[in-house]
């Protein structure tokens, strides 16, 4: 059996570069109004450090946040640099997490143009 978890979807075409990246990622993390967009901030929000009630992370009933991007392979240029840092940037807000004696809670996914997501870690 196939378990549903939440999920955060960006769209095609919704992350083109890093101000789309920023932007995105405050509204679909619920990024407090004075997230610092660049990337150590979004490493801080995504850790969970000041954020509003309600932030997905905070709930203890989430055990894994899917995130969906959408066809990450292949493209170039500024959106390539940032599907790398969406990879690590995940890899090492898990990390820390573990380290703080928190779960890991992202699991970052790729969705071709076919919708079969392929699940980095």
């Amino acid at each position: 059996m196939v378990q549903d978890y939440p999920t955060i979807r960006f769209a095609s075409g919704e992350l083109c570069d890093w101000a789309s990246f920023h932007d995105a990622s405050a509204e679909k993390f619920g990024f407090p109004d004075y997230y610092g967009r660049n990337r150590d901030a979004w490493i801080d929000c995504m850790r969970g450090d000041d954020l509003e009630p309600g932030y997905p992370v905070d709930d203890a009933s989430i055990d894994i946040l899917l995130v969906e991007l959408p066809n990450s392979h292949g493209v170039s240029g500024e959106m390539k640099d940032v599907c790398e840092f969406l990879y690590s940037g995940f890899a090492t807000v898990n990390h820390v997490r573990r380290k703080e004696g928190r779960r890991p809670l992202f699991v970052l996914a790729d969705r071709p143009e076919n919708g079969d997501a392929d699940a980095r870690f």
